[in-house]
């Protein structure tokens, strides 16, 4: 439904929160129906693990180095092994409607992207 995913008839979403495919996972484990007929989707969105990676990534990866692997405007560097919720809404074409990612933070923890929110 957009350039960062897809959701096909057979019921399978694949997308990567618009960043990079080949190290951002994105896995969605809940759907709602709406009353326009369009769907809200709860998914999961992260770099699972260094497998795939090559050369300084592959090396900052394996040390621990958070990777910019998403390039938009406002992502921030992540570990592997750091997941994000991510929600997608779209209408009863399968359009996307809206996006959102985002990581619950505890009163007192380090706010997104600022050392140590990891």
């Amino acid at each position: 439904f957009s350039s960062c995913g897809s959701y096909d008839a057979s019921g399978v979403y694949t997308g990567d929160a618009c960043g990079n495919n080949m190290l951002i996972k994105t896995e969605c484990w809940g759907v709602q129906a709406m009353n326009d007929g369009g769907l809200v989707l709860a998914c999961g969105t992260g770099i699972e693990d260094c497998s795939g990676m090559q050369g300084q990534m592959a090396i900052d990866c394996a040390n621990g180095i958070a990777l910019l692997a998403d390039s938009r405007a406002g992502a921030f560097a992540r570990s592997a092994g750091v997941w994000q919720s991510f929600v997608v809404r779209t209408d009863a074409s399968g359009a996307l409607l809206w996006q959102r990612t985002d990581q619950y933070r505890m009163d007192g923890e380090p706010a997104l992207g600022t050392p140590g929110w990891e």
